[in-house]
């Protein structure tokens, strides 16, 4: 009889530990359930940019997407708000020379950023979502001496010719 009665306890003590481990596993599912929801969706929005950049109207209908001129201080003042919007720090900026073809120029820049992990890749999905056109053509993240990362990129922005 005292046998019985120890492994109801064991057998108690094994079904608490495994609902205590299935609500751990479900809330882990749970949380990233809503990340890969959100990715969705941005894959979604990039599928679109590129499903309109492959039509052949594109040009003629997407001033947004890909403007008529390269506009450097209006790109600068976005990016800026996008900085400030994900608590990083930007250190350094600079452009190179505008790369042109029969329609479309080309303006490479070079940004460095200081911030937390989080918070620069915030960022950089905030500046893939935004409705210009730019490609993140290099990416590199490094550690600085106070716990943070200095993330330095190479951007393409985009304009009509």
């Amino acid at each position: 009889m005292k046998l019985l009665v120890v492994n109801k306890k064991i057998y108690l003590i094994l079904l608490i530990g495994l609902l205590i481990a299935n609500y751990g596993i479900a809330s882990y599912v749970r949380a990233n359930y809503r990340e890969v929801s959100s990715l969705q969706q941005q894959l979604k929005l990039e599928t679109e940019k590129i499903a309109r950049f492959k039509e052949g109207d594109f040009v003629e209908q997407d001033h947004t997407l890909l403007p008529s001129q390269i506009n450097l201080s209006e790109f600068i003042t976005k990016l800026e708000e996008l900085v400030a919007k994900s608590e990083i720090n930007l250190i350094n900026f600079t452009s190179n020379d505008k790369l042109t073809n029969e329609q479309i120029v080309k303006l490479p820049l070079e940004a460095s950023f200081v911030g937390g992990y989080r918070d620069l890749i915030e960022f950089v999905v905030s500046l893939e979502q935004q409705e210009r056109l730019v490609t993140i053509e290099e990416l590199k993240l490094k550690d600085t001496e106070e716990d943070k990362l200095r993330m330095d990129l190479l951007l393409i922005i985009y304009a009509l010719q």
